[in-house]
């Protein structure tokens, strides 16, 4: 608060947050049971990865992304393009879901609760829900910035060629 850099951390059990946790649930079924390559960047394992690829300066490009510290610079504008990057050919009835799921995230986005010394304050008070950032501890936050930094990748690609 004030001066001091900080960051939001959202207890995951808040009743508000049952609304983006069902959102970014159907956002997710959608994308597996049309098989949305959504996690084609994602390494779920770094040992596997060690082991199992010869990987030299020459030859080889590696990113990595602090997704513990991207968190706070993900705005709800940037989750909104990637779920519509991923969803771009779906059938209309799935994107309209998702659209209703967006819909879903944007509203515990926009009416998480914080408190401090014993007052209650909502997240970001009159900020537009587009300029609003992941909140940490959120049912939604770690998929969502997975889904943000695949997608940044999938449009980034050109530059590690």
């Amino acid at each position: 608060f004030g001066e001091y850099p900080s960051r939001l951390l959202v207890p995951a059990n808040n009743f508000n947050q049952a609304f983006p946790k069902i959102g970014y649930q159907g956002i997710r079924k959608v994308f597996n049971r049309e098989k949305v390559k959504y996690t084609r960047f994602t390494i779920i394992q770094a040992t596997a990865l060690k082991e199992n690829l010869e990987i030299n300066k020459i030859n080889n490009t590696l990113s990595l992304l602090d997704i513990e510290a991207m968190y706070p610079s993900i705005k709800y504008k940037l989750v909104e393009k990637a779920v519509i990057f991923f969803a771009e050919k779906l059938k209309l009835i799935d994107k309209k879901k998702i659209q209703l799921c967006l819909k879903l995230i944007q509203f515990g986005m926009n009416s998480t609760l914080m408190t401090f010394q014993e007052q209650y304050y909502k997240y970001g008070g009159g900020m537009e829900i587009q300029d609003k950032a992941l909140t940490i501890g959120s049912y939604k936050a770690a998929w969502l910035a997975d889904l943000v930094a695949v997608y940044v990748l999938e449009n980034t690609q050109k530059h590690f060629k």
